[in-house]
């Protein structure tokens, strides 16, 4: 039976449930008003008799209804209760119902983009075995330009709250910022991205003014971004001072008249800070594109847009894909601040075409060579067509030319199985996130829900990902030695492996229907599979580097 089916099943019930109830309230009240009624008959029939027994009893029969009423009153109280219960039991359960209906539309659109994929490369095969093969001289692309990024924090001032207490007492609180938490999951995110060597990440903590103007000078920056104290009048920088911190702003007009005063302006100004977007208009005459918080942003949600964003910029991702991306994830997480990014431009400019990760794309050039061979520079699926003849040359060559297939061949099947390692990793917004709500004990019925929708959504992906490495397990023994071997092994299926971690997460995710998330029982088992998680992300980074340290060298 499917989660839709069963939540249909349990609102149904609920919806039974409800109406018994308000059943049970209309009796119960019809019942306590009769027996105040009739208490107060009694008590009316003793004032009036002068019978001194008759009185007695007129009293006690007035006494008897009365206790029926505080029962009455009382079991009433209880089925209001129990009613209220029912009704934020069905909000949960519909809120459920609708994500489980959005994610299976989600998986029936996956399983069509699947079964279009294979009907497109069924054509490419045919048109492939039906091209004429050709001598191909291999030719290595030039490189792209790299992203640079000058990212900016600054936190020289607490930020502080007031509380008033039933005693009428007022406490103030004070907060930082959790600026570099925020770059650390930035930085997490680039090295798992697809192409991370094409992103230049500078990163400048207690940022002062001085570091800002020589990042533009030194880096010469697409992209500059701020996280810290902002509002509508400017930005909170550091002074720079070890004795006296303390915070130095800097209107948005000084800020833009800094951005325009150099021969390379960047192309994107990110503002990750409370109420910037009123700077904006001050700042489009310096920088063509700006990305901007409308109110006050909290912590987790700042760190969560960066996160996101350049995580989608390092993919190759338009500016507007990217921010489009970043609030997607914010309201997945449920943050309330999913709508603060907002994006400025300039006219004639389209943030959807604008792509700042410059990918190098082959040109469709061919150019006959003096030894008869073809030079051709092209897509990839130009070069397949005559790969084969290809492979013949080289192997023409003798073991000179063995030698280059061999090359290649390793170098490839080392780049594939670590993007493979790379999809077994936990990345710090999905599992992570919701495990470490479950372990402090925050957790709602939504994070389990949200655990079991990621294991939904990436079972095939894993499933394929754990393949691949199997079929790698010895040719990784031969080019590293048993250790990287035995590695692998245990990042797969060991105890605490990736395999074991994922049932571990199902069943966790299963008590979300009886069990209380926050139940000492669920947290310590949260605990135990976050410490597990956190380790097995260190090992497969560690895996990574030793399986691609080879060929960086050899680059």
């Amino acid at each position: 039976m499917s989660r839709i089916d069963t939540l249909n099943r349990e609102m149904v019930r609920l919806k039974d449930a409800e109406a018994t109830l308000g059943e049970d309230i209309a009796r119960t009240e019809q019942a306590g008003a009769k027996a105040r009624a009739e208490a107060d008959k009694k008590r009316e029939s003793a004032m009036k008799t002068r019978s001194l027994s008759n009185r007695k009893s007129y009293l006690r029969s007035a006494e008897a209804e009365e206790k029926k009423v505080v029962a009455a009153e009382k079991k009433l109280a209880d089925l209001r209760r129990r009613s209220a219960r029912n009704r934020a039991a069905q909000t949960v359960k519909a809120r459920l119902l609708r994500s489980a209906e959005q994610s299976e539309h989600n998986a029936q659109d996956r399983a069509d983009h699947r079964r279009r994929q294979v009907e497109r490369s069924h054509t490419k095969d045919i048109a492939r075995l039906s091209r004429p093969t050709l001598k191909l001289m291999m030719v290595r692309e030039p490189q792209p330009e790299k992203l640079r990024v000058l990212y900016l924090t600054a936190n020289p001032e607490a930020t502080e709250q007031e509380f008033r207490n039933p005693d009428g007492s007022v406490v103030k609180e004070s907060a930082w910022l959790r600026t570099e938490a925020e770059v650390r999951s930035v930085k997490q995110a680039l090295r798992a991205s697809r192409y991370r060597e094409l992103v230049d990440f500078d990163h400048r903590s207690a940022a002062t003014y001085e570091d800002l103007v020589d990042g533009i000078n030194g880096l010469r920056p697409h992209i500059v971004h701020f996280s810290g104290h902002g509002g509508s009048k400017g930005l909170l920088f550091d002074n720079g001072s070890v004795d006296a911190p303390e915070g130095h702003a800097l209107s948005f007009p000084i800020l833009a008249e800094t951005l325009a005063a150099t021969d390379e302006p960047p192309t994107l100004l990110v503002l990750n800070a409370c109420d910037t977007l009123e700077g904006s208009d001050a700042i489009l005459p310096a920088v063509p594109v700006i990305i901007a918080m409308s109110d006050s942003i909290s912590d987790t949600a700042a760190a969560l847009f960066a996160t996101r964003f350049y995580a989608a910029m390092a993919a190759a991702q338009s500016v507007g894909s990217s921010l489009r991306q970043a609030t997607a994830a914010m309201r997945a997480a449920l943050l309330e601040d999913a709508d603060l990014p907002q994006i400025s431009v300039r006219d004639g400019i389209d943030v959807g075409q604008l792509v700042l990760v410059k990918v190098a794309r082959a040109r469709a050039d061919f150019e006959e060579q003096p030894n008869g061979a073809i030079r051709i520079s092209g897509p990839v699926t130009d070069l397949v067509g005559g790969l084969s003849e290809l492979i013949t040359t080289l192997i023409e060559l003798g073991p000179e030319g063995e030698e280059v297939i061999a090359k290649y061949s390793r170098r490839r099947q080392s780049r594939s199985a670590a993007h493979n390692l790379d999809g077994l990793s936990f990345a710090p917004h999905g599992f992570l996130e919701y495990l470490e709500r479950i372990a402090a004990g925050e957790a709602t019925l939504e994070d389990l829900h949200g655990i079991r929708i990621q294991l939904d959504s990436t079972e095939e992906s894993i499933e394929f990902h754990l393949d691949q490495l199997s079929a790698y397990r010895e040719k990784l023994r031969e080019a590293r030695g048993m250790v990287a071997s035995e590695k692998l092994d245990t990042i797969m299926y060991d105890r605490f492996g990736k395999d074991r971690l994922r049932q571990m997460l199902s069943e966790l995710a299963q008590t979300e229907d009886n069990t209380d998330p926050r139940s000492d029982a669920t947290v310590a088992r949260a605990k135990e599979i976050l410490a597990a998680v956190k380790q097995l992300n260190i090992q497969i980074a560690e895996l990574h580097d030793m399986i691609l340290e080879p060929i960086e060298q050899a680059d």
